[in-house]
């Protein structure tokens, strides 16, 4: 069983030297003193009060971080495709639209056509009236 001194799991990354004096008077962590009346603690109990030690978590972290990266630039190519999808949607949805407004213009267009030539046909034409121009 791996034993440390105090200032040996400070530098260890598991937690400040105050923090461990803390846990120590607060029995939370135990302790053991040598017989020259040095005070050793078990790295066993350091990692079940504090975890792995700070420099042992920072090189697990380098790690995950590195292989995100790796990661991240298949994601990178990946995601330069999506947009350049999404771009060329966009790009035939304007001229969808585009077209369609042209459509509705033009049928806007023929409907007044239409209207004028029914309002041009039912107007009376010698000023008689709705049945002068009958006869």
């Amino acid at each position: 069983m791996a034993e440390m001194s105090i200032a040996e799991a400070a530098s260890a990354g598991f937690a400040s030297r105050a923090t461990i004096y803390r846990n120590l008077a607060e029995g939370s962590l135990s302790s053991r003193k040598k017989p020259n009346g040095k005070v050793v603690l078990e790295a066993s109990e350091l990692v079940r009060l504090y975890g792995e030690p700070t420099r042992q978590r920072q090189k697990h972290e380098t790690k995950q971080q590195d292989e995100r990266q790796s990661s991240s630039g298949v994601e990178v190519v990946l995601m330069r495709e999506r947009l350049e999808t999404l771009q060329k949607d966009l790009a035939r949805l304007e001229t969808d639209l585009r077209e369609a407004k042209e459509r509705e213009q033009w049928l806007k267009d023929q409907v007044d056509k239409q209207t004028k030539l029914l309002e041009d046909h039912t107007k009376p034409s010698n000023g008689k009236g709705l049945f002068g121009w009958l006869r």
